[in-house]
């Protein structure tokens, strides 16, 4: 009888100290995983804030190429402007030329 009791309490010790090790185990585990998704809070605040520095970047890019557009649109018609004055002013020279003669 004395060895049952004994039993008893041996088997209701190993309980107690599965169970301890079961809730050191689960409290790991919880700590791991507030670490982990600090972490990840981190890391999406993080990726949040390039995602708008890259928004901000393309869109002032989309800026300066409708202002390269425009500053070739206007180049293009000074460059036409000059080719008139151009075959104008070899008008004038060939006219002068051929009065000339």
């Amino acid at each position: 009888m004395k060895d049952d009791i004994l039993k008893n309490i041996s088997s209701a010790y190993q309980a107690v100290q599965v169970a301890k090790e079961q809730a050191n185990e689960e409290a790991r585990l919880d700590r791991k995983a507030k670490q982990a998704s600090i972490r990840l809070e981190s890391l999406l605040a993080e990726h949040t804030l390039l995602l708008k520095e890259a928004n901000e970047r393309a869109a002032a890019m989309e800026e300066r190429a409708d202002d390269s557009e425009r500053e070739a649109r206007k180049a293009r018609r000074h460059a036409a402007w000059a080719n008139i004055i151009a075959v104008i002013a070899l008008a004038f020279t060939v006219a002068q030329y051929l009065s000339g003669r």
